[in-house]
Formats: structure tokens, C-alpha cells, sequence
């Protein structure tokens, strides 16, 4: 089943068990060893196997079959030989008082004693069915029936790393402090997710696991040698902006992180990809260099150096020295200048590029921040912003020419925005009005949008009877989940990799940052294409990219043929000139 124009979902059964799961990590295993060209990676769940895929090197008809070789070799050599031998990783863990504040109602809705809740949870050897919701959460079964006590009624804002819960017949471990819902037992002193290690999580899909119950004293001396992991080296480069202010949608990204979400990790990157990357082309960068990216969020910074910027994306106002400067083109920025983002006229998403790149430590093979998990730092008043190599002195020459022709610059955000998108995997759990109401109606973009997510209101989408929620699988940006309440939540770049939510759709790549832009009480409707058509419409992009960045060097190379950059100095201001050679 497609999702999207670039994964594909293959489910193996309809029920939660071991042997489910088995199969899913063998056919997982066998995929993998056949490696493939254009499998990008695989994230296994309770049933499931997501697969995605590179569309310009692989075809979806190429990975279906890849998919079936995969399930017939499994059949014939046995689930078993399959998946190889499972490692059996033992977890220490102190139950009760503060680090198991749920203790006494498992034993009181199991009717036992909290030693006996601890005896039982300890004493059974689990098996990992997959890692999700946040990077190196870890879903286990089975919980003994006797205190498989249920979530809590309302979640807690607030579960601290480590913490050991039980959902059900479930068992977990929270790898980083979020919210949670799950009954809270006990705490691990084990780091289950380290993004500085690769691979970035302890546990893995597939692995067994037993717990090991310990003393508070032995908890403190464990946590103790864990915290004494070495740190993250200092950022290198050339100091290039100091930020004076900046609001909590301030960060830095690229076009994300690819390969780690079978550890729960999200991609990240840049919410309006092809923004970032016409940004980059304009001062002279890789399109996939890092950016500053200010989602519904203004800023100023001060210039530590002689740099040459450029702001594309959202309609903004931005002022350098109290003067405005155009959007869609280089701009030479002096030293001591103040950078100031004034105001979001129209669309939500903006980046800033600096001409050699932002250096900032990559972390999983992207210098994208993902703060949930601790990746990157906070931007905010003081940071530093560091360029890799300043190449003021060389682009400065063509600054005039790096800019794009008027009719592509010029950034339309309608009322009302049209996004396409593939059907898609999930359409068994909506009546055929449903999909129609999906596809015929108008949804309003809610206040409620993030970089995980944007939620949209409009006609309820009703789910068939009982398919309200599913057993979790792999998700991808741009899918378009519906909870029981009827109202589609459009996934995005830091949205969680698994979800149990039926997906009726995925939104198409390229439409992912038009959606971005779309400001809170602005419509949307969905137009359905197909998986071929979303590709052609994908390379046609990537092509109109290197084309666009191609005209880009060419301009100035033509530019500076027929013109020479002067400085004038007025008063204490450096002016930046350039005047046409009549005589060479």
C-alpha cells in the first residue's frame, strides 16, 4: 500500500503477537540484504513494515517486488533463520517511591502487594515490537493479564527519561523527559537514546529485554556514570551572527536527517524544502546546506563579520540598520549592522542563508535541530551563529545578479490553497462518503500548527465502526492522519515516526511547503493524484532546482564581467557599490 509517492506500507497481520512481529523483522532482515539502491530505510511496528524509498532511483512497482521476493524467501527459509539470533539486554531499574509514583495502583488494581508487582514485571523476558513516539521509546510485550493496569485518564505533562511504565499488556521505557500517559513503575538509570552514538538508541526492534530491579543506592552510582558521557565538541567556524532576540520558532535546519527513524527519530529539516534550498542558491551555498529557519517567529541579530545573506520563504519584513532590504536576492550585510525580522506580512515559514554555510556539530548526519530530543540548541538571545568558510569576498562581486526574475519571486498565498495528495493507506476505515467529503470539502488551518503537525477543522471525517484507531505503523511527513474526532492532522517535519491513527492521505512533497506557508484561518482542500503523477511532479521540481541554480551562477558570472564592486565609506557607514566598466 502506498504512502505517499515515496513508502510503502506492507502489513502482515491484523493482531498484535510475536509471531507477527517475527515476521515483520525477518521480511525487514531480507530486504535489508538485499541492499537495494533507492531504499532509503525500513521502520518496523507490531505488524507492519514502512519502506521508503528514493523515486528517482527506484520505481514503487520496483519496490512492491522487491517487497514480495523478500516475503517468499522468509516463507521458505523459516521466520526464525530469518531474523538471526535476538540480543537479551538487561535494564536495571528502582521501582516505587519517586521514580515509580504508579506503583501502588498497579498492585492495588492487581489486588497484590507492590513486591509482588515488582516479582512479576521483573521475572518475565520481553520482546522489543518496535521504537516510536519519541526517539528510543521502546513499546514491549507482554505484561502479565494480572497488572497490565490501564493508561492514566490524563496524561502527565511531565515523564522524566528513564521512567518505566505500563499501558496494558504493554511495557516501555520513556528514552527522553515528555508527556505520558503510560502507569509509572520505576526508572532506569541507562541513557536509552544518545543522539551522539550511532546507533543513537540501546534497544532496537527485535531485542529481549529484562528487567533487573536495584536500590536506590545502585541507581545514583549507575546515573552517575552515564551523565559522565563526553559531550558534544564546541561549534567550529568563524562567529557570523549574534542573536539580539528570538522567538521559540527560531532554529537551524537543513533538508534533515535520513536513515533513523526505525529508531524513532524524525527527518527534521526545513518545513518548505525548496524555500531553503533557493535560499542557499542565492548566496552561492549547496541547496542543502543549513539555514536559519524562523517559523511564526521574528528575530534580530547583530553581524560579527562581513556576510552576504539571503531571505526567501514568507513575505516578511526585515530591516538591516533600520533599512529595509529586499527578499529573494543576496544582500552584503556589514560588520556591527542589526539584522532585524520585523514582521510576518504573509506566509509562516522564513530562512535566512549566509553565504560559506552555517557550521553547526552534525548530529545523525544533519545539523538539524529537533529539540524534543535534545538535538541542537535553543536559539535565543546571545547565541552565536557560526559560518563554516565567510565567502563574503567572493560573492560580493555578483551580489545585484543573485537574485530570481520577478515572475518566480514573487510569493503567492491565496485564501485558499489547493494541496495534492495520494490516497492512502487507511481508506478501508472511511465510508466512500467520507473520502469524498475529504476530497470535496474545505478544512481551516487552526491555531494549532507546529513543526510535528498541523491540525485542521472542517467537516468531520467519520471513520467506519471500530477503525477509529489502529494498531501503530511507520508514518512519513505529510500524512494525513484522522483521530475519532473527525478533524485531519497534516504530519510534518518533527512529527513522531509511528502513529496509531488511521491515514486517509499523504500530502504529495512538493505541496508540503505550500501547506507550511498556509497561516492559521486560511482554507485548504486536497486534490487527489497518483503515486506516478506525484513523482513526475517531484523530479520536475528537483529538475526546476538545478536549473534555477545554474541560471543563478551564470547571471553572475555575466554580471561581473560588465561590473566592479567599490566600497564607499560615509561617515562611519561602509556603502557597497558596483558600476559597469565601459573601458577595459
Amino acid at each position: 500500500m502506498p504512502m505517499g509517492e515515496s513508502a510503502v506500507l506492507v502489513e502482515v497481520a491484523e493482531e498484535i503477537s510475536r509471531e507477527a512481529n517475527n515476521y515483520v523483522l525477518a521480511l525487514m532482515r531480507k530486504v535489508e540484504v538485499k541492499k537495494l539502491k533507492g531504499i532509503v530505510e525500513l521502520v518496523p511496528a507490531y505488524t507492519t513494515l514502512l519502506v521508503h524509498y528514493d523515486p528517482k532511483i527506484i520505481s514503487f512497482e520496483e519496490v512492491c517486488k522487491a517487497v514480495e521476493e523478500a516475503e517468499k524467501e522468509v516463507r521458505v527459509e523459516g521466520v526464525e533463520r530469518a531474523i538471526g539470533e535476538k540480543r537479551l539486554i538487561e535494564v536495571p531499574v528502582v521501582y516505587g517511591k519517586q521514580f515509580g509514583p504508579d506503583l501502588e495502583y498497579v498492585a492495588k488494581y492487581a489486588g497484590i502487594s507492590c513486591d509482588e508487582v515488582i516479582k512479576i514485571h521483573s521475572s518475565q523476558t520481553y520482546l522489543v515490537y518496535m521504537i516510536g513516539f519519541t526517539p528510543g521509546f521502546t513499546y514491549m510485550g507482554e505484561v502479565p493479564e494480572i497488572i497490565a493496569a490501564p493508561r492514566l485518564e490524563k496524561p502527565r505533562l511531565r515523564v522524566p527519561a528513564g521512567s518505566v511504565g505500563i499501558a496494558g499488556k504493554e511495557t516501555g521505557i520513556y528514552s527522553v523527559e515528555s508527556p505520558g500517559g503510560w502507569r509509572i513503575i520505576g526508572r532506569t538509570p541507562l541513557k536509552l537514546f544518545n543522539p551522539n552514538k550511532d546507533p543513537p538508541t540501546l534497544l532496537k526492534a527485535g531485542d529481549l529485554v529484562k528487567f533487573k530491579p536495584i536500590t536506590e543506592e545502585e541507581y545514583e552510582k549507575l546515573k552517575e556514570k552515564v551523565e559522565e558521557e563526553k559531550v558534544l565538541p564546541a561549534i567550529k567556524g568563524k562567529p557570523a551572527l549574534k542573536v539580539i532576540s528570538a522567538g521559540l520558532g527560531v532554529s537551524i535546519q537543513d533538508l534533515g536527517r535520513i536513515g533513523f527513524r526505525k529508531y524513532g527519530v524524525p527527518v527534521s529539516g526545513a518545513l518548505d524544502r525548496k524555500a531553503l534550498a533557493i535560499a542557499n542558491i542565492l548566496v552561492g551555498n549547496d541547496v542543502d546546506e543549513a539555514c536559519i529557519e524562523l517559523f511564526q517567529s521574528t528575530a534580530s541579530f547583530k553581524a560579527m563579520d562581513d556576510l552576504i545573506i539571503a531571505i526567501t520563504g514568507a513575505k516578511i519584513q526585515v530591516t538591516v540598520n533600520n533599512e529595509k532590504i529586499p527578499l529573494m536576492q543576496a544582500v552584503p550585510v556589514r560588520k556591527g549592522s542589526e539584522i532585524v525580522v520585523e514582521r510576518f506580512i504573509d506566509g509562516q515559514v522564513a530562512y535566512i542563508a549566509i553565504a560559506g554555510g552555517i557550521s553547526e556539530n552534525k548530529v545523525l548526519g544533519s545539523k538539524s535541530h529537533y529539540l524534543r530530543a535534545n538535538i541542537g540548541r535553543r536559539i535565543t538571545g546571545g547565541t552565536v551563529i557560526h559560518v563554516a568558510e565567510n565567502k563574503f569576498k567572493s560573492i560580493v562581486n555578483s551580489c545585484p545578479a543573485r537574485k530570481i526574475p520577478a515572475q518566480l519571486s514573487k510569493a503567492n498565498y491565496p485564501g485558499k490553497v489547493e494541496v495534492r495528495v495520494i490516497l492512502g493507506p487507511h481508506t478501508q476505515c472511511f465510508s466512500r462518503k467520507s473520502i469524498m467529503d475529504f476530497l470535496n470539502s474545505e478544512f481551516e488551518v487552526t491555531p494549532h500548527v507546529d513543526r510535528m503537525g498541523y491540525r485542521l477543522a472542517g467537516p468531520k471525517i467519520r471513520h467506519v465502526k471500530g477503525k477509529g484507531r489502529l494498531i501503530s505503523c511507520g508514518t512519513t511527513i505529510g500524512a494525513v492522519q484522522v483521530p475519532p474526532d473527525g478533524n485531519p492532522i497534516v504530519l510534518m517535519a518533527d512529527a513522531q515516526t509511528t502513529g496509531g491513527y488511521p491515514i486517509i492521505a499523504t500530502v504529495i512533497q512538493v505541496d508540503i511547503g505550500r501547506l507550511a506557508q498556509t497561516k492559521p484561518g486560511k482554507t485548504v482542500n486536497f486534490k487527489e493524484i497518483s503515486v506516478e503523477e506525484a513523482q513526475k511532479l517531484l523530479l520536475k521540481e528537483m529538475k526546476e532546482i538545478v536549473k534555477l541554480k545554474e541560471m543563478v551562477e551564470e547571471k553572475s558570472k555575466e554580471f561581473e564581467r560588465e561590473f566592479k564592486h567599490v566600497t564607499v565609506k560615509f561617515g562611519e557607514k561602509i556603502l557597497d557599490a558596483w558600476i559597469r566598466e565601459l573601458i577595459k
